[in-house]
């Protein structure tokens, strides 16, 4: 851990507060630790002749509002209170000349007690503990306590900011956090960094856009595949490399044709591009035609004459891989071009629990959908009409009847598709799969078996 990364703020503001806190502890048990002076207490004698002496001077004015009704016994009654009146005043000025005395008396009382209390220990009574009549030990006891207070808080303080040792306890991770919390990277996914990267910078820049189409392929995501070439041919139409790319991509859509065409097409452009003498020898293979590959490989080891060996090799894995209905065969590339494991890999031959679809359109509406208007297929399970799909295909339309292939390389949890399906094909013309135009022709079916016969749908408005 770094200790300049150390936030320093919150701990020095708890320290600050903790001595702030012991100094008002200190402060409190210094003010209570002192010798209250006496309380000079009148005898009891003295407040009683005071409250007699207010109460008669309160009888004498009461009698002050009744002068306009004198009568012999008010006046009698008023003689009798002026002279009760005078012997309270009198016994007043007398416990009054006898107080300083009395203090004297009570002084000297207390320094004898004192001097007993010093040479005794303390004892507690009914009357308070040793602690509370003795202040000088009270503050001592609340000195101790404050400063151990701000002895804890220190070590606390101090504990919560040193450097963790990588592994610790409270906030050093553990081996198994690590792993967790940073799983390693696969390499499809830090190779798609700089490519990102390099597109944040340039979003024109159509080879960055070729290399992560290529990076796709290897992931299998046809569908970024599908995405990055159609934004290179868009911007360069009859491009080489996107024109092969695309073909693997309308090849595991089941338009195996198309594909042959969009390689025919950048070996016109390019004959030396290798990635697609492959990806064409793949394809015939796929669609049976192994004649065609072997002159398709045959083809391009006159081109390449140091790659013989290892084309006559490719042709015999992709071969049994094919035989096998498993997926493309792997081997190196060379000159910079992409990998045909990655590539070919992509392709999954149709699975088992898959279904075949055939997608015509209603005879009123032909020539009204424009070719390469998006069409959407989606699987869901029988009698499911809403909520995630579990199998998801899009592709381009093309000349209708079209016949489209639903299997587990479509699923959206990579899972086998469902026994019986409810299958929807629908053309979206504003390329939105969230909005849904009454316009766009769709058709749908349910209760499909998997790996059944192929299914007709008729799309309709």
């Amino acid at each position: 851990m770094n200790p300049a990364a150390i936030d320093w703020v919150a701990p020095l503001v708890v320290l600050v507060a903790g001595l702030g806190l012991g100094a008002v502890f200190l402060w409190r048990a210094r003010r209570t630790g002192a010798v209250p002076a006496p309380l000079v207490v009148p005898p009891l004698e003295m407040r009683d002749l005071a409250g007699k002496r207010d109460s008669l001077v309160r009888q004498l004015r009461e009698l002050e509002d009744t002068a306009s009704r004198w009568t012999e016994p008010l006046a009698r009654e008023r003689y009798a209170l002026e002279l009760e009146l005078a012997r309270v005043l009198l016994s007043l000025e007398q416990h009054a000349a006898a107080a300083p005395e009395r203090r004297k008396k009570a002084s000297a009382t207390k320094a004898r007690k004192a001097a007993a209390g010093a040479a005794s220990p303390p004892v507690a009574s009914a009357g308070g503990s040793a602690i509370t009549t003795r202040p000088a030990l009270r503050g001592f006891l609340w000195g101790v306590g404050s400063a151990a207070a701000v002895g804890l808080l220190l070590l606390f303080v101090w504990q919560a900011a040193r450097p963790r040792p990588e592994g610790g306890s409270v906030t050093g991770s553990t081996p198994m956090d690590r792993a967790e919390s940073s799983p390693p990277m696969p390499d499809s996914e830090s190779e798609e960094a700089p490519i990102r990267a390099a597109l944040a910078r340039d979003p024109e820049n159509l080879e960055a856009h070729l290399e992560l189409a290529r990076v796709r392929l290897g992931r299998r995501n046809m569908m970024g595949v599908w995405d990055e070439t159609q934004y290179v041919l868009r911007r360069s139409p009859g491009n080489p490399r996107a024109l092969s790319y695309q073909s693997l991509v309308h090849l595991a859509m089941g338009q195996a044709d198309v594909a042959v065409d969009e390689l025919k097409r950048a070996l016109a452009a390019e004959p030396d591009l290798l990635d697609a003498h492959r990806y064409l020898a793949y394809v015939y293979l796929r669609m049976g035609r192994e004649e065609d590959a072997k002159a398709t490989i045959a083809n391009a080891t006159r081109r390449f004459p140091t790659m013989g060996p290892e084309l006559a090799q490719l042709l015999s894995e992709m071969r049994r891989q094919v035989a096998a209905g498993g997926e493309g065969a792997g081997g190196e590339g060379a000159g910079g071009e992409t990998r045909p494991d990655a590539a070919a890999g992509a392709v999954r031959a149709p699975a088992s629990r898959g279904v075949t679809l055939i997608l015509e359109l209603d005879a009123a509406l032909r020539g009204q959908v424009a070719p390469g208007t998006l069409l959407f297929v989606t699987v869901r399970e029988a009698g499911v009409e809403k909520g995630p799909p579990a199998a998801v295909k899009r592709l381009a339309a093309g000349a209708f009847p079209m016949t489209v292939t639903m299997d587990d390389s479509d699923s959206m949890a990579g899972e086998s598709l469902p026994a019986e399906m409810r299958i929807e094909a629908r053309v979206d013309s504003d390329g939105d799969p969230i909005t849904r135009s009454p316009a766009d022709p769709s058709a749908r079916v349910d209760g499909v078996k998997a790996g059944g016969s192929a299914v007709r749908l008729v799309l309709k408005r």
